[in-house]
């Protein structure tokens, strides 16, 4: 769904993107909010996502009135449109209200109880100005959407699926049970930090007992423990609690404090309950990526005010560039590697490694790119990227290996 999303917003047209008549989005103060109607609402009066009243109120809170989204506009993004419809139209036949639909049995799975398809795809389906999906989708988590099931869950992916998809759903409609629901389930993943030994939370909690553990021989990784800042510290500028971005912080400075000097703040990827760091091979890709992601995403959402969060990014990206970017042979193709446990470098890169073509895009635009080394990079790991895909399924790899030494790629 996050790449059906992207592709949609992608694929507009400069035109169409820039046009403010388009994008209407609604201005910083509720009284500017006008009820606004497609022609599909002129004839259907109560498939309008969001009442006017709502937006008001909604308005007030977000310090701004939820936008409002008007479908396609050009084939390609049609028919990224009909692709999520048909996904949508196979879930709810068969699996609606559980987490995922099994394709080929069409029967359903539910490692979370908590809806995840709904969840995570409704700002998706308001993106795309899919009223009657958005308005299903709301419909159901206001009235059936239980946060807090007899259920051990994984607390990094309940917090950017479920808690995510919650808050980005209020920001996008202003519906009051969203932000309520995300609310009673971020207490109830509070327990993880609670139950711990230090400021790094356990990896897994019952979200019915509160009960908190780390499967993992008592380690979380990397980034479960540093990727859940954003969605906490969005939850208490809304609530008014700051127990959430303060509980939630505490994992990122004590991160901070152990400097991962052994390899100029590249971390190792597992850390158990005391705060300390076992070593493991040096990797962008699983269970540390995003890690470095939310360095400088943080420390925007925090308006450019806490340094050394950008002074981490920084220093994380020259290592970076130092210690995995490396060129293939004899293609000359750019890639991030990794450090092997006994310090060898291994031409290996994840799939989930391109989110930091995003990252250095951010540092470029946000004035850190001094030289423009940023930029460069990040056209090289983007070009990369998108090679992944050229192949005859028009399947990207989740892993990729490359030859360093002159011979075949």
């Amino acid at each position: 769904m996050q790449l059906l999303v992207f592709l949609f917003v992608f694929l507009a047209t400069p035109s169409d993107s820039l046009n403010p008549k388009r994008q209407r989005f609604f201005g910083t103060s509720s009284e500017n909010v006008k009820s606004r109607r497609s022609v599909r609402n002129e004839t259907c009066p109560e498939c309008a996502m969001i009442s006017t009243t709502k937006r008001k109120i909604a308005a007030n809170k977000l310090k701004r009135a939820p936008p409002i989204f008007q479908g396609p506009s050009n084939d390609r993004q049609r028919a990224i449109v009909a692709a999520f419809q048909h996904s949508w139209t196979g879930y709810k036949k068969y699996a609606w209200g559980h987490d995922e639909l099994l394709p080929v049995s069409k029967r359903f799975d539910d490692p979370f109880q908590l809806g995840l398809t709904i969840v995570d795809s409704l700002d998706t389906a308001i993106i795309m100005g899919l009223e009657t999906e958005t308005r299903e989708g709301v419909e159901w988590i206001r009235n059936s959407l239980n946060v807090s099931p007899s259920k051990s869950v994984n607390v990094f992916e309940t917090t950017i699926r479920v808690l995510g998809g919650l808050l980005s759903g209020y920001h996008l409609t202003g519906e009051e049970a969203l932000l309520e629901k995300a609310a009673k389930l971020g207490d109830n993943l509070l327990n993880a930090f609670t139950k711990s030994k230090s400021p790094i939370p356990k990896s897994d909690v019952d979200l019915g007992t509160g009960a908190a553990f780390s499967p993992n021989r008592g380690y979380s990784s990397l980034a479960e423990a540093t990727t859940l800042q954003l969605e906490f510290r969005d939850l208490s500028v809304l609530t008014g609690d700051k127990k959430y971005e303060e509980t939630a912080f505490a994992a990122s400075e004590h991160v901070h404090k152990t400097k991962c000097a052994e390899y100029d703040g590249l971390c190792f990827y597992h850390i158990d309950e005391n705060g300390e760091f076992k070593k493991t091979a040096i990797t962008l890709g699983a269970r540390a990526d995003s890690y470095y992601e939310y360095l400088i995403k943080q420390w925007l959402q925090t308006k450019k005010s806490i340094d050394w969060l950008r002074d981490d990014f920084l220093q994380s990206m020259k290592s970076i560039k130092n210690h995995l970017y490396r060129q293939s042979q004899p293609s000359g193709l750019w890639f991030i590697g990794e450090i092997a446990e006994n310090d060898d470098f291994y031409p290996k890169m994840d799939h989930l490694v391109c989110f930091l073509s995003g990252s250095l895009a951010l540092s470029h635009l946000n004035g850190l790119d001094e030289n423009g080394e940023h930029i460069k990079m990040a056209k090289k790991i983007g070009e990369i990227c998108h090679k992944m895909y050229q192949n005859p399924t028009g399947l990207g790899p989740e892993i990729i290996h490359f030859n360093i030494e002159n011979r075949t790629d």
